[in-house]
């Protein structure tokens, strides 16, 4: 059973970690939290908006330095949805938790073409700012082009 996930959960996250009066109570707080997003991604009728919410989550924790090592895969879905709010919540997720993991960056090339070829700037100027910080090779050399025809 799902349960219904908001901005204010995210708040209530956030607070309970900077109320934690030990790095090892914010770390039981941090497992309690990976599990239970952990549980909503295995969700298959989770909406576009819960994973979000999820990958702002994950994000977070990635940031304190706390290693992320699932949730690829929704962050993948977040960038092919065509509302620019869930394409900003995966690449910001990417970015945050996924750009050094090896081969991860091969998983953008497609998505990243099509969201350059988009009618709507900020799809693009989101890409653009990702393609700017990955500075993946492999990725460069696909998108190269299509970066050239906006530039001129």
């Amino acid at each position: 059973m799902s349960v219904k996930t908001t901005y204010s959960d995210i708040r209530k996250f956030i607070s309970q970690i900077n109320s934690s009066p030990t790095v090892e109570k914010e770390r039981e707080v941090i497992q309690k939290e990976l599990a239970k997003i952990r549980n909503e991604f295995s969700n298959p009728k989770i909406t576009a908006y819960d994973r979000m919410i999820c990958s702002y989550k994950l994000a977070f924790i990635s940031t304190l330095g706390y290693e992320v090592d699932y949730g690829m895969v929704e962050v993948i879905m977040l960038l092919a949805n065509s509302k620019f709010i869930y394409k900003h919540a995966g690449y910001l997720t990417f970015l945050s938790c996924y750009r050094n993991v090896p081969g991860a960056c091969s998983l953008l090339i497609n998505t990243m073409q099509h969201d350059l070829q988009n009618t709507k700037d900020e799809v693009i100027c989101e890409t653009l700012s990702t393609l700017a910080v990955i500075s993946d090779a492999q990725i460069a050399e696909v998108v190269g082009q299509i970066v050239m025809k906006l530039a001129f």
